[in-house]
């Protein structure tokens, strides 16, 4: 990329020439040529800082919210309402079952 830069750069003069001015209006001795070329060698070397620099400093991800703890008993609960929905169980074997969870669910 920079050496096609530089390529462009150095027969640009020799390209537009139409007027013996070259292009940018600039004489035959081509200074013009000379100070694209070096605007561009600066434009390559920041860019390169910057690239190195991020590569070394990478940006600070943000930390996803984790999900709050669940209680153990959750789930257990979730499979005796789902049972109790389909008529596996009746109302009085659901309670009795969510009371002995919660009687029994370990202490955090």
């Amino acid at each position: 990329m920079i050496a096609g830069a530089a390529a462009a750069v150095s027969v640009e003069g020799v390209a537009f020439a139409t007027d013996g001015r070259g292009r940018f209006g600039m004489g035959p001795d081509r200074r013009g040529g000379a100070f694209l070329m070096m605007l561009l060698l600066l434009a390559a070397v920041v860019l390169l800082v910057v690239l190195l620099w991020r590569n070394r400093h990478p940006l600070p991800v943000p930390a996803t919210p984790s999900a709050p703890p669940t209680s153990p008993t959750l789930n257990a609960q979730s499979i005796l309402a789902d049972r109790l929905a389909r008529g596996e169980i009746t109302p009085d074997d659901y309670r009795a079952a969510v009371a002995v969870l919660r009687e029994t669910s370990p202490s955090s």
